[in-house]
């Protein structure tokens, strides 16, 4: 298909089963300039790409309804799940009031049955349990049907119908009741687990209160337009992204971060959705609409990374394609072959039935995404953002962690140490013309050399002309009618500008572990500026857990000198070191660690080390927080710059990976048995019931244990 397609996700009614999704696949085969791209079963999403030229939305929605189920468009705040708060009660009591209804007839049934009512009655009360808990479920029943697809609800409809050819009354009710409270208990599990993003959502205020002419108005916050001021006062939430104009203040910003301790906000101080405002009024002015603050873009690549599905997932899918139809072969032959050879018909027609209710592979089919969805969600409300499951896959058999150096493992707040002067040149001469052209470039070392420049250069800083960046080395441009070369020893080496005392100069303050940054005009070395970063107060902490994590190999990369790169190694407890590399060296290095470990995370700013992190196995940006080519581009990234998060997100890998285990072997375990069990004639058609609904939510749940993860 061409660039020119669109995306659309949608909600469908009633997606909430793999055989809806083979149902609405089919009805998409064979239509051109239409593929559906991704469905998500949890939140019952479907995203289809398709060509406007071609098709258009209404005819999507039509195929879509051809399968018996309904479409709406998914909202930014949409509305909660019922089974999502609250108790299990009371969503029924809303949902669906007539399985209450049914749960009373069966117990008046019992109770007919007890003091000797006479049989008719009895079971006219069990055809009312029938009755009212079959019918909610009738229309997907006549769905299935008529799409000729044996999903749980046309293999418990046979069975119902099966046992009540057979004469048992009781037993078709209570089939009925059971599934129809399995399929209550299941949304309500599955809105449990839904409930985790709809929390990050609720951060975000609906409304705000913005400061017009007038006075303050209160308006939603899809109104409010860049540029427009809106007024947050203590104790509540920062509706939109913006800069604080007027105040100051403690904010919360967990949410975004995950780092709970508050940060100080004053005057130019830019400013988070969903942040909680402590103590003090402020006036922000707004710089984003509500669907791109960062928050939001948050929420969606959250919500998006759920269709990104993880190998396991494919790998559970494959088998459930194999399984169901063979169990359901199973059946028939179980059916019909003993009797055929002499055995009792409604003896083996109800162990088939039996095993037809637990073809059904629903419990292991959901076991992983559920799982997966509250790991990513969990990850987020702990700062950590991740593309999807099959990064969080990855991440869990990391061997090998790389780091940048400047700006991951040292703050990046570079300061200037010292100017030195060559051939006669004033002091204040070099670094106002290497400010001049490390105007244009957004490298940590250029942003010092600026810093520096503001406070030291009395006659300011000049433009700067035709500049041209070489990254990893340096940069050049034309500064008051000379050619300013700024760059590292190595650059200067190989642009011949490196005179011997330049030389000496550079080598001896980069024994001191400072970075030089030599000047040059039009070939002739006027001096270098040095220098100086500092270790992140946490890198010392991560190396050691990444190690007592039983991580082989920690590495540091850097594009500095070696000494510079030896020294920050040292200090943080890292024994392998490469220094000096370009850009497209560390992805080269990357690639043949890649080759011979397997799985390598690389962290660094998300910026310069771009080839790098495309390179590794999982790419780690660093401090996302506002930055949207991070966001954009990074397959995890932290809000924030805590280091920290790095070895908690492979412990939380791996602790995922092993629930994800657990959820597998325990649905293929439960079914196994009582495949055996109907086929050796001891499992009643309640017992399937309950063993398909038994292991749907203990599978669900074991999966929510990973929302309580513990705060990085």
């Amino acid at each position: 298909m061409e660039n020119s397609c669109k995306r659309l996700t949608l909600h469908v009614q009633g997606l909430d089963c793999p055989n809806e999704e083979k149902l609405l696949r089919k009805a998409f085969q064979g239509r051109e300039g239409v593929r559906p791209l991704a469905f998500d079963l949890i939140q019952g999403r479907m995203t289809v790409e398709y060509d406007p030229a071609r098709v258009q939305e209404e005819e999507i929605h039509g195929w879509i309804a051809s399968t018996g189920m309904k479409t709406s468009r998914p909202q930014f705040n949409p509305p909660r799940s019922p089974y999502s708060g609250g108790v299990f009660g009371q969503g029924i009591l809303r949902e669906s009031p007539l399985l209450l209804v049914a749960a009373g007839l069966l117990l008046l049934s019992f109770g007919s049955w007890v003091s000797g009512t006479p049989e008719w009655i009895t079971e006219t009360v069990l055809a009312g349990v029938l009755v009212s808990s079959a019918w909610k479920l009738a229309p997907k029943v006549w769905m299935g049907f008529r799409a000729l697809r044996f999903d749980m609800h046309v293999l418990m409809a046979i069975a119902v119908a099966g046992a009540i050819g057979l004469g048992e009354w009781s037993e078709a009710a209570i089939v009925a009741f059971l599934f129809a409270l399995s399929q209550e208990l299941e949304k309500f599990s599955i809105g449990r687990a839904q409930s985790a993003i709809e929390s990050l959502i609720a951060l975000s205020p609906a409304t705000a209160d913005v400061i017009r002419d007038s006075g303050i108005e209160n308006h939603p916050v899809e109104d409010v337009l860049p540029g427009e001021r809106i007024l947050v006062r203590p104790g509540a939430r920062i509706a939109l992204d913006g800069k604080v104009m007027r105040g100051s203040s403690y904010v919360n910003e967990a949410p975004i971060t995950g780092e709970s301790v508050p940060v100080p906000k004053g005057e130019g101080s830019t400013v988070y959705a969903g942040s909680l405002n402590q103590d003090g009024s402020l006036e922000i002015q707004v710089d984003k609409r509500a669907h791109e603050s960062t928050l939001a873009r948050v929420i969606e690549l959250v919500d998006n990374a759920r269709t990104r599905r993880a190998p396991v997932e494919h790998l559970v899918d494959r088998f459930a394609r194999v399984y169901t139809p063979a169990v359901i072969a199973l059946a028939v032959v179980l059916a019909l072959a003993p009797p055929l050879l002499g055995g009792l018909w409604p003896d083996w027609i109800y162990r088939a039935m039996a095993l037809l209710l637990i073809s059904c592979p629903c419990a292991l089919v959901i076991s992983t995404p559920v799982s997966l969805i509250c790991a990513l969600t969990s990850a987020a409300r702990n700062g950590i953002l991740i593309k999807g499951g099959a990064y969080l896959e990855e991440t869990s058999r990391t061997r090998v962690v790389a780091f940048d150096k400047t700006g991951t493992l040292t703050s990046g707040r570079l300061r200037v140490a010292h100017v030195v002067a060559l051939n006669g040149q004033p002091m204040e001469d070099v670094i106002r013309l290497a400010a001049a052209v490390e105007h244009h470039s957004q490298h940590p070392l250029a942003r010092a050399v600026g810093a520096y420049a503001e406070t030291s250069c009395r006659r300011g800083v000049p433009e700067a002309r035709d500049f041209i960046s070489f990254p990893g080395r340096g940069a050049m441009a034309e500064v008051e009618g000379r050619r300013i070369l700024v760059g590292n020893h190595r650059f200067f080496h190989e642009k011949g500008f490196c005179s011997e005392e330049m030389h000496e100069r550079m080598v001896l303050h980069e024994q001191d572990e400072r970075i030089a940054v030599g000047v040059a005009a039009d070939g002739i070395p006027l001096g270098a500026i040095l220098i100086e970063d500092t270790v992140r107060p946490e890198a010392a902490a991560c190396v050691r857990a990444l190690k007592n994590l039983n991580i082989s190999r920690v590495i540091l990369l850097s594009g500095d000198n070696a000494g510079t790169a030896r020294k920050i190694a040292d200090d943080v407890g890292i024994e392998e070191v490469h220094a000096e590399l370009l850009p497209q060296d560390k992805a080269s290095l990357i690639e043949e660690l890649a080759r011979q470990e397997g799985h390598v995370l690389m962290a660094g700013d998300g910026v310069n080390d771009a080839p790098a992190l495309a390179a590794a196995t999982v790419g780690i940006a660093m401090g996302a927080i506002g930055a949207d080519v991070a966001l954009e581009t990074a397959p995890v990234a932290l809000m924030n710059d805590d280091l920290g998060k790095i070895p908690w997100l492979i412990c939380h890998s791996r602790r995922t990976v092993r629930i994800i285990g657990w959820n597998i072997g325990l649905a293929l375990g439960m079914k196994m048995f009582f495949v055996l069990m109907a086929i050796l004639g001891w499992a009643t058609l309640w017992m399937a019931i309950l063993a398909d609904m038994g292991t749907s939510l203990l599978v669900t749940f074991n999966g929510m244990r990973l929302l309580k993860g513990k705060t990085a």
